[in-house]
Protein backbone atom coordinates (compact mmCIF):
# COMPACT_ATOMS: atom_id res chain seq x y z
CA UNK A 1 0.00 0.00 0.00
CA UNK A 2 1.57 3.37 -1.31
CA UNK A 3 2.36 6.00 1.70
CA UNK A 4 2.55 3.18 4.16
CA UNK A 5 5.22 3.20 6.99
CA UNK A 6 5.71 0.69 10.07
CA UNK A 7 7.28 1.39 13.05
CA UNK A 8 7.12 -0.45 16.48
CA UNK A 9 7.03 1.47 19.73
CA UNK A 10 7.16 0.37 23.47
CA UNK A 11 4.71 1.84 26.29
CA UNK A 12 4.80 0.85 30.09
CA UNK A 13 1.17 0.53 31.53
CA UNK A 14 1.06 2.85 34.55
CA UNK A 15 -1.30 0.12 36.21
CA UNK A 16 0.72 -3.15 36.34
CA UNK A 17 4.09 -1.78 34.76
CA UNK A 18 4.37 -3.87 32.22
CA UNK A 19 5.37 -3.47 28.61
CA UNK A 20 3.30 -3.16 25.67
CA UNK A 21 4.53 -3.23 22.28
CA UNK A 22 2.61 -1.97 19.11
CA UNK A 23 3.14 -1.73 15.48
CA UNK A 24 2.93 2.12 14.46
CA UNK A 25 1.18 2.16 11.21
CA UNK A 26 1.05 5.77 8.74
CA UNK A 27 -1.33 5.82 6.38
CA UNK A 28 -0.95 9.23 4.50
CA UNK A 29 -1.10 11.81 7.54
CA UNK A 30 -3.12 9.75 9.83
CA UNK A 31 -0.76 6.99 11.98
CA UNK A 32 -2.48 3.82 13.49
CA UNK A 33 -1.41 2.20 16.80
CA UNK A 34 -2.01 -1.42 16.54
CA UNK A 35 -1.46 -3.78 19.40
CA UNK A 36 0.87 -6.66 18.92
CA UNK A 37 1.99 -7.53 22.91
CA UNK A 38 -0.55 -6.61 25.96
CA UNK A 39 0.99 -6.40 29.39
CA UNK A 40 -0.64 -8.76 32.03
CA UNK A 41 -3.87 -6.19 32.93
CA UNK A 42 -4.69 -5.92 29.26
CA UNK A 43 -4.42 -9.12 28.92
CA UNK A 44 -6.93 -10.00 32.26
CA UNK A 45 -9.31 -7.48 30.83
CA UNK A 46 -9.15 -9.48 27.33
CA UNK A 47 -9.75 -12.43 29.37
CA UNK A 48 -12.49 -10.83 30.81
CA UNK A 49 -14.09 -9.67 28.03
CA UNK A 50 -13.49 -13.54 25.85
CA UNK A 51 -14.83 -14.87 28.90
CA UNK A 52 -17.99 -12.46 28.78
CA UNK A 53 -18.31 -13.55 24.75
CA UNK A 54 -18.27 -16.94 25.51
CA UNK A 55 -21.18 -17.21 27.99
CA UNK A 56 -23.22 -15.44 26.08
CA UNK A 57 -22.68 -17.24 23.14
CA UNK A 58 -23.11 -20.53 24.99
CA UNK A 59 -26.63 -18.90 26.39
CA UNK A 60 -27.56 -17.88 23.43
CA UNK A 61 -27.08 -21.36 22.02
CA UNK A 62 -28.71 -23.23 24.74
CA UNK A 63 -31.88 -20.92 24.30
CA UNK A 64 -32.14 -21.58 20.37
CA UNK A 65 -31.38 -25.53 21.67
CA UNK A 66 -34.07 -25.30 23.89
CA UNK A 67 -36.25 -23.63 21.07
CA UNK A 68 -35.16 -25.94 19.13
CA UNK A 69 -36.22 -29.22 20.98
CA UNK A 70 -39.52 -27.20 21.88
CA UNK A 71 -40.80 -26.69 18.79
CA UNK A 72 -39.61 -30.99 17.79
CA UNK A 73 -42.07 -31.92 20.53
CA UNK A 74 -45.27 -29.75 19.35
CA UNK A 75 -44.86 -31.61 16.23
CA UNK A 76 -43.86 -35.38 17.31
CA UNK A 77 -47.82 -36.04 17.91
CA UNK A 78 -46.70 -37.92 21.13
CA UNK A 79 -49.35 -38.40 23.55
CA UNK A 80 -49.63 -36.40 26.79
CA UNK A 81 -49.33 -39.53 28.61
CA UNK A 82 -45.93 -39.89 27.22
CA UNK A 83 -44.11 -36.94 26.76
CA UNK A 84 -42.28 -37.29 29.93
CA UNK A 85 -40.72 -40.62 29.45
CA UNK A 86 -37.29 -41.11 29.31
CA UNK A 87 -34.90 -43.92 30.09
CA UNK A 88 -33.96 -42.60 33.70
CA UNK A 89 -37.56 -42.69 34.96
CA UNK A 90 -38.67 -46.26 33.53
CA UNK A 91 -40.35 -48.37 36.34
CA UNK A 92 -37.36 -50.70 36.07
CA UNK A 93 -40.32 -53.78 35.25
CA UNK A 94 -38.80 -56.71 34.35
CA UNK A 95 -41.13 -57.73 31.95
CA UNK A 96 -40.38 -54.33 30.40
CA UNK A 97 -36.41 -54.96 30.18
CA UNK A 98 -35.87 -56.37 27.18
CA UNK A 99 -38.01 -53.36 25.32
CA UNK A 100 -36.48 -50.74 27.26
CA UNK A 101 -33.05 -52.31 25.97
CA UNK A 102 -33.94 -52.72 22.74
CA UNK A 103 -34.85 -49.13 22.58
CA UNK A 104 -32.07 -48.11 24.35
CA UNK A 105 -29.49 -49.48 22.05
CA UNK A 106 -31.20 -47.98 19.02
CA UNK A 107 -31.13 -44.94 20.71
CA UNK A 108 -27.61 -45.23 21.37
CA UNK A 109 -26.55 -46.44 18.12
CA UNK A 110 -28.94 -43.85 16.26
CA UNK A 111 -26.83 -42.39 13.90
CA UNK A 112 -25.57 -45.67 12.29
CA UNK A 113 -29.19 -46.44 12.41
CA UNK A 114 -30.24 -43.10 10.71
CA UNK A 115 -27.39 -43.51 7.81
CA UNK A 116 -28.24 -47.38 7.37
CA UNK A 117 -32.00 -46.38 6.99
CA UNK A 118 -32.30 -49.63 9.92
CA UNK A 119 -35.98 -49.86 11.62
CA UNK A 120 -37.66 -51.83 13.23
CA UNK A 121 -40.90 -53.84 13.69
CA UNK A 122 -41.70 -54.60 18.13
CA UNK A 123 -44.12 -57.31 18.25
CA UNK A 124 -45.32 -58.83 21.78
CA UNK A 125 -47.73 -59.45 24.64
CA UNK A 126 -50.02 -56.20 25.69
CA UNK A 127 -48.87 -54.49 28.29
CA UNK A 128 -45.06 -55.33 28.27
CA UNK A 129 -44.23 -51.44 27.92
CA UNK A 130 -43.55 -51.09 23.77
CA UNK A 131 -45.60 -47.59 23.99
CA UNK A 132 -43.78 -46.62 27.27
CA UNK A 133 -40.08 -47.62 25.75
CA UNK A 134 -40.71 -45.99 22.35
CA UNK A 135 -41.50 -42.75 23.93
CA UNK A 136 -38.62 -42.62 25.86
CA UNK A 137 -36.50 -43.18 22.80
CA UNK A 138 -38.38 -40.07 20.97
CA UNK A 139 -38.23 -38.10 23.88
CA UNK A 140 -34.37 -39.38 24.31
CA UNK A 141 -33.44 -38.20 20.62
CA UNK A 142 -35.76 -34.62 20.84
CA UNK A 143 -33.88 -34.06 24.23
CA UNK A 144 -30.95 -34.42 21.37
CA UNK A 145 -32.22 -32.41 18.91
CA UNK A 146 -33.06 -35.03 16.29
CA UNK A 147 -37.06 -34.64 14.96
CA UNK A 148 -39.22 -37.74 15.63
CA UNK A 149 -42.88 -38.22 15.15
CA UNK A 150 -44.19 -40.34 17.79
CA UNK A 151 -48.00 -41.53 17.61
CA UNK A 152 -50.57 -44.52 17.12
CA UNK A 153 -51.61 -45.60 14.35
CA UNK A 154 -55.23 -44.94 15.05
CA UNK A 155 -53.85 -41.02 16.38
CA UNK A 156 -52.08 -40.25 13.01
CA UNK A 157 -54.97 -41.18 10.80
CA UNK A 158 -57.18 -38.80 12.92
CA UNK A 159 -54.51 -36.28 11.81
CA UNK A 160 -55.57 -37.07 8.08
CA UNK A 161 -58.99 -37.45 8.79
CA UNK A 162 -59.18 -34.09 10.90
CA UNK A 163 -57.02 -32.63 7.58
CA UNK A 164 -59.46 -33.49 5.07
CA UNK A 165 -62.37 -31.85 7.38
CA UNK A 166 -60.90 -28.90 7.24
CA UNK A 167 -59.88 -28.73 3.62
CA UNK A 168 -56.05 -29.30 4.24
CA UNK A 169 -54.33 -31.38 2.14
CA UNK A 170 -52.87 -35.01 2.79
CA UNK A 171 -49.40 -33.40 1.78
CA UNK A 172 -49.44 -30.95 4.64
CA UNK A 173 -49.48 -34.04 6.93
CA UNK A 174 -46.73 -36.18 4.52
CA UNK A 175 -44.78 -33.37 5.00
CA UNK A 176 -44.37 -33.81 8.65
CA UNK A 177 -43.65 -37.42 8.50
CA UNK A 178 -41.04 -37.00 5.79
CA UNK A 179 -39.60 -34.35 7.48
CA UNK A 180 -38.70 -36.49 10.62
CA UNK A 181 -35.51 -38.32 11.21
CA UNK A 182 -37.43 -41.45 12.51
CA UNK A 183 -41.20 -42.19 12.46
CA UNK A 184 -42.21 -44.32 15.27
CA UNK A 185 -45.98 -45.99 15.21
CA UNK A 186 -47.25 -47.69 17.81
CA UNK A 187 -50.11 -50.39 18.00
CA UNK A 188 -50.72 -51.01 14.32
CA UNK A 189 -53.58 -53.55 14.03
CA UNK A 190 -55.53 -51.80 16.60
CA UNK A 191 -57.18 -49.53 13.43
CA UNK A 192 -60.18 -50.34 11.15
CA UNK A 193 -58.80 -52.35 8.17
CA UNK A 194 -60.75 -50.46 5.28
CA UNK A 195 -59.45 -49.66 1.62
CA UNK A 196 -59.07 -46.05 3.16
CA UNK A 197 -56.15 -47.15 6.02
CA UNK A 198 -54.53 -49.22 3.26
CA UNK A 199 -54.30 -46.67 0.54
CA UNK A 200 -52.92 -43.91 3.56
CA UNK A 201 -50.63 -46.70 4.95
CA UNK A 202 -49.05 -47.20 2.45
CA UNK A 203 -48.22 -44.05 1.09
CA UNK A 204 -47.01 -43.49 4.94
CA UNK A 205 -44.56 -46.17 4.34
CA UNK A 206 -43.46 -45.82 1.21
CA UNK A 207 -42.89 -41.97 1.46
CA UNK A 208 -40.54 -43.24 4.04
CA UNK A 209 -38.69 -45.96 2.11
CA UNK A 210 -38.65 -43.78 -0.84
CA UNK A 211 -36.62 -40.89 1.42
CA UNK A 212 -34.24 -43.79 2.89
CA UNK A 213 -35.71 -42.61 6.53
CA UNK A 214 -35.97 -45.19 9.01
CA UNK A 215 -39.37 -46.66 10.37
CA UNK A 216 -40.27 -48.07 14.23
CA UNK A 217 -43.81 -49.72 14.53
CA UNK A 218 -44.79 -51.38 17.52
CA UNK A 219 -47.99 -53.84 17.54
CA UNK A 220 -49.89 -56.53 19.69
CA UNK A 221 -49.92 -58.92 16.66
CA UNK A 222 -47.70 -61.47 15.60
CA UNK A 223 -45.57 -61.54 12.50
CA UNK A 224 -47.77 -63.81 10.82
CA UNK A 225 -50.88 -62.01 11.85
CA UNK A 226 -49.60 -58.62 10.45
CA UNK A 227 -48.47 -60.91 7.15
CA UNK A 228 -52.34 -61.97 6.89
CA UNK A 229 -53.88 -58.90 7.68
CA UNK A 230 -52.29 -56.67 5.21
CA UNK A 231 -51.89 -56.34 1.66
CA UNK A 232 -48.24 -57.83 -0.17
CA UNK A 233 -47.08 -54.78 -1.10
CA UNK A 234 -47.44 -52.90 2.51
CA UNK A 235 -45.86 -56.18 4.36
CA UNK A 236 -42.84 -56.12 1.84
CA UNK A 237 -41.99 -52.00 2.44
CA UNK A 238 -42.69 -52.71 6.21
CA UNK A 239 -40.27 -55.88 6.34
CA UNK A 240 -37.93 -54.46 4.21
CA UNK A 241 -37.31 -51.07 6.35
CA UNK A 242 -37.87 -52.76 9.90
CA UNK A 243 -35.93 -55.80 11.46
CA UNK A 244 -38.59 -58.05 13.34
CA UNK A 245 -38.06 -58.46 16.97
CA UNK A 246 -40.34 -60.51 19.19
CA UNK A 247 -40.19 -58.34 22.96
CA UNK A 248 -41.71 -60.72 24.56
CA UNK A 249 -45.29 -61.51 27.30
CA UNK A 250 -46.36 -60.67 30.56
CA UNK A 251 -48.78 -57.81 31.36
CA UNK A 252 -47.44 -55.15 32.58
CA UNK A 253 -50.90 -52.84 33.28
CA UNK A 254 -52.05 -56.17 35.15
CA UNK A 255 -49.56 -55.89 37.89
CA UNK A 256 -49.40 -52.00 37.97
CA UNK A 257 -53.55 -52.48 38.37
CA UNK A 258 -52.64 -55.31 40.94
CA UNK A 259 -50.25 -52.79 43.46
CA UNK A 260 -53.01 -50.17 43.03
CA UNK A 261 -55.69 -52.38 44.69
CA UNK A 262 -53.11 -54.04 47.35
CA UNK A 263 -52.52 -50.08 48.52
CA UNK A 264 -56.16 -48.96 48.41
CA UNK A 265 -57.02 -52.28 50.51
CA UNK A 266 -54.34 -51.32 52.60
CA UNK A 267 -55.31 -47.66 53.30
CA UNK A 268 -59.20 -48.80 53.49
CA UNK A 269 -57.46 -51.40 56.35
CA UNK A 270 -55.35 -48.38 58.01
CA UNK A 271 -59.02 -46.50 58.16
CA UNK A 272 -60.44 -49.09 60.06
Amino acid sequence: MKNQQENHIEKVCSECGGVQQYNIIQLGKTKIEVIIKRCKCLEDKAKVLEDKRRIEEEKRMKRENEDHVQHLKKKCMIDIKFKNSTFLNWNKSKNSKKVMDICKNYFKNFNANYQENIGMFLTGGVGIGKTYAVSSLANELMDNGVGVICTSINSLLRRFKDAYSNGVSESIVLNDILSAKLLILDDLGTEQNTEWFNTIFYEIIDTRYRTNKPLIITSNLSIEQIENRYHERINSRIFEMCIPIDCGHGDIREIESEKKLKKLALELQEQN
